[in-house]
């Protein structure tokens, strides 16, 4: 990556700003499908649906929440993509249809920073996979550090991989933990990790998920959107405690509309 010629980058680069603004609007019309139902479903499976009450350990768990939700609840065994791509097709051959194809076909993972390039992304690995690729995010490149480790969806739209935009930060102890228990539930080799079911998808998520919001990563996010101020980037192995608290009904909504929270999402 470091001998691509600079307009390389600059074509990747636009190509990931075109789909980022087509994924980041189609993700609002996602948020849209998910019902009060299927948000519960989902605090319930990820441990933080008490008493029948959402409760998070900060803002950026609303939309580590709506990310699992659109991903993983299934209705007639369709997700939220995978519904939307059914009712409201794109036209064909648009780079809309592309990242829409490209979203169904997301995975769930562990991904650690290998290389930095600052202003453009970052080489990552996939942990579990034992694959390397190339993660556009301009961002997280302005933050990350070598050895940083996120748990996140990725989906390819082009040549490159992006996020869905909810990744958790991972520290070293959680880490060593929840590789043990993935490796102890669904094999100890990187093909065991490709060949998953979508039960299974569904199972890892909700495993990685969960145990990095009982450890407390829900209160660090890994970085922020493209224009936004960026949070600090904690390394791995320096990740603070948590605080938990729940989000409070005129704060503004996390995901991002500019509405208050009981006027947004707190509906759903």
């Amino acid at each position: 990556m470091e001998a691509a010629s600079s307009k390389r980058r600059g074509e990747l680069l636009a190509a990931y700003q075109r789909f980022r603004t087509i994924g980041r609007r189609l993700n609002s019309k996602l948020v849209e499908i998910l019902d009060k139902e299927a948000l519960d479903e989902s605090g319930r499976r990820l441990g933080i649906l008490r008493k029948g009450v959402l409760v998070f350990d900060s803002e950026d768990t609303v939309a580590v929440l709506m990310d699992y939700g659109i991903y993983h609840v299934r209705r007639g065994g369709l997700n939220a993509v995978e519904r939307y791509l059914a009712e409201s097709p794109p036209p064909p051959g648009s780079d809309e249809m592309m990242v829409l194809r490209a979203m169904c076909e997301a995975r769930y993972g562990l991904f650690q920073v290998d290389e930095v390039f600052p202003g453009f992304g970052l080489e990552v690995c996939d942990i579990l996979r034992d694959e390397t690729g190339l993660l556009i995010d301009v961002s997280f490149s302005q933050t990350a550090r070598r050895h940083f480790v996120v748990a996140s969806h990725i989906y390819s739209p082009g040549d490159f991989w992006m996020t869905t935009g909810a990744a958790l930060p991972v520290s070293a102890d959680v880490l060593a933990n929840v590789v043990r228990q993935v490796k102890r539930r669904f094999g100890t080799r990187p093909e065991d990790f490709r060949a998953l079911s979508r039960e299974q998808a569904t199972q890892l998520a909700t495993l990685i998920i969960r145990t990095c919001l009982e450890e407390g990563m829900g209160e660090h996010i890994a970085y922020a959107e493209p224009d936004a101020q960026p949070r600090r980037a904690y390394h791995a192995a320096h990740v603070p405690a948590p605080k938990g608290r729940q989000v409070g009904r005129d704060d503004p909504c996390p995901c991002g509309s500019g509405r208050k929270f009981k006027n947004c999402c707190r509906r759903r």
